[in-house]
């Protein structure tokens, strides 16, 4: 793999930030998503709900390691 230039390992630490900037509010999400989960026994809408956000997360996490 090739290094970065300075500058784009500046702007990648800058991604990488504001990545980890949004982590509470993804959390947040989640649990609210499961919350509602818990609160309606499991249905079939609330785990669709569920499902976004996990999906989400679990993709830009791989995204920016």
């Amino acid at each position: 793999m090739t290094e970065l230039s300075p500058r784009a390992q500046v702007l990648q630490a800058q991604l990488l930030r504001r990545y980890l900037d949004s982590i509470p509010e993804k959390l947040t999400q989640l649990a609210d998503a499961w919350a509602v989960v818990q609160a309606s026994a499991w249905s079939a809408d609330s785990l669709a709900r569920l499902k976004t956000p996990v999906h989400r997360l679990a993709g830009s996490a791989g995204s920016y390691g």
